[in-house]
């Protein structure tokens, strides 16, 4: 039913880019095509108006995909200059940054409202995120797609992160994988573990993400390269090497202002690792609340006694971190399945096409 169906993908980052972005625009493209879709991903963030309608014009896809909102969004509004194009079929898939950010800001949640409007279909990963769309924003409800998401590898390459950290037969990795910008905590969290590598002379941290916002990042490196003794910072591992970096840590970091479904903590229960996280609702709800118990330890991002108190028992206490990870290694068995999330997907697709083609 899919076969030689063109989807067009619009995502703020791609790869070789080691984002959340870039890595879920991936992850579909390589379910749709095991499905038999012709998928075309690319980055929206920069693209001009002009950019896209040529796209457009060469790919001639069925229907377009755009990923985030605001970042990606507002491209689907050059369809109206394209007298072949109005009738394309247009799904955007909300991230975290456009409700938990966007949304709070006057100019940008009427931004939002424009790109809710004009599409056919919109997609949320969170029953929490469709909630606050469907209290927020008018006329939603027949539009609004539910599609979970699945933990899906991208490869089984070596990491060896333990050794890119330095870590001894002793340490105690702490591994936060994020691009460097100020909504993810990267300063934030490296100022608290400072504090907890003073009383914990074997804890380690790795960060692991591109720099975001050249100023941000170019603090963070500085205050990286002080804290060389306990922290380090590389770009990326490369997306094949990903399981292999979480398994290889002792505790995932999550230390975002903002989430909508985590993709660092969906990947962090998948591979078996106790977590420590803000305190925020895109964390909250899927680190607490099962029957498997507790994945990981929340923390109060405004409270530095809170992070380190509990990074220090994480430390200090092996059965607390293998009762976490027994936690994560039953909560993955019950997560959605690349097949679930795939037909889910397709499920959208074919709402949103009903009307223009036989699907």
């Amino acid at each position: 039913m899919i076969q030689g169906l063109r989807i067009l993908i619009l995502s703020p980052t791609v790869l070789p880019d080691a984002t959340g972005n870039a890595v879920t625009a991936e992850r579909w493209r390589r379910l749709l095509e095991s499905a038999g879709a012709k998928v075309l991903v690319v980055a929206s963030e920069k693209m001009s108006g002009s950019s896209f309608r040529d796209i457009v014009q060469q790919f001639e896809p069925h229907l377009i995909h755009a990923h985030q909102a605001i970042k990606s969004g507002t491209l689907l509004l050059e369809l109206k200059q394209m007298d072949t194009a109005k009738t394309i079929p247009r799904i955007v898939s909300v991230g975290g940054t456009d409700v938990n950010l966007s949304l709070h800001l006057q100019k940008e949640k009427a931004i939002l409202d424009h790109v809710f409007k004009n599409a056919n279909i919109i997609i949320t990963q969170s029953r929490v995120m469709e909630s606050l769309l469907t209290k927020e924003f008018s006329g939603l409800e027949d539009r609004l797609c539910f599609v979970p998401r699945s933990p899906v590898w991208l490869g089984d390459m070596p990491s060896g992160i333990r050794a890119t950290a330095g870590c001894g037969p002793d340490s105690v990795l702490f591994f936060l994988p994020a691009g460097i910008r100020s909504v993810k905590g990267n300063l934030k969290c490296l100022e608290y573990f400072e504090k907890v590598y003073r009383l914990r002379g074997n804890a380690r941290i790795l960060f692991s993400g591109p720099p975001l916002d050249e100023k941000y990042s170019a603090l963070f490196a500085e205050k990286v390269f002080a804290c060389r003794r306990f922290a380090m910072w590389i770009p990326a591992f490369a997306p094949e090497a990903m399981r292999s970096a979480y398994e290889g840590a002792d505790v995932v970091l999550n230390t975002s202002v903002s989430e909508g479904l985590s993709t660092v903590l969906l990947e962090a229960i998948s591979a078996g690792r106790p977590v420590l996280a803000s305190d925020i609702p895109g964390n909250r709800w899927l680190l607490n609340g099962s029957e498997e118990g507790l994945c990981g330890l929340l923390y109060n991002s405004s409270d530095s006694s809170d992070f380190v108190n509990k990074a220090v028992s994480l430390i200090d206490d092996d059965l607390l971190r293998q009762s976490l990870q027994n936690s994560a290694r039953a909560k993955a068995i019950t997560l959605p399945s690349p097949e679930e999330e795939t037909k889910h997907l397709l499920a959208a697709y074919r709402i949103a096409l009903q009307n223009y083609l036989v699907f």
